[in-house]
């Protein structure tokens, strides 16, 4: 269990840090679909070099041809949420643009719990989680709030 939990946070790590690295990215390239593109050629690249290496376990192209047409928009949600980061974390900071992430991907887990979407156990809405998400709303507010330099 500790292994997912540490992979799970060096995950977030790994978000947290993308965001401004692709702002800077294009900065350089100027387009932020470019941008995105070098960002999942380089990520695509990295994910094939770990297939190769057996890193990720092996892949099963029979069940691949045979999924359901809806599992291929993970790709596209991904490659939107570059676009979205990127294009954002320069003027809102990356703390605040991470914050704003995470208060998306809780509201929409909560709908996806709630009403077991894609393929998901059921998982009721109960008032700890709702306060989760307005606490995570504020956290994201408190994190726009800009402080003066002291001069």
């Amino acid at each position: 269990m500790w292994t997912y939990i540490l992979l799970a946070l060096i995950g977030g790590i790994a978000i947290a840090t993308q965001a401004p690295i692709n702002a800077k990215l294009r900065e350089i390239v100027v387009s932020p679909v470019m941008s995105a593109l070098i960002s999942f050629a380089i990520g695509t690249i990295a994910l094939f070099v770990m297939h190769l290496t057996g890193f990720a376990g092996p892949a099963s192209f029979d069940r691949i041809l045979k999924m359901p047409w809806w599992y291929w928009i993970g790709g596209v949600l991904g490659a939107f949420y570059v676009f979205a980061a990127l294009t954002s974390v320069s003027k809102l900071g990356a703390a605040t643009v991470v914050s704003l992430v995470i208060v998306g991907q809780l509201i929409a887990a909560l709908a996806i719990d709630s009403f077991g979407l894609f393929g998901m156990p059921v998982i009721a809405i109960s008032w700890q989680r709702i306060c989760g998400i307005i606490f995570l709303v504020l956290g994201a507010y408190l994190m726009k709030q800009r402080v003066l330099p002291i001069e």
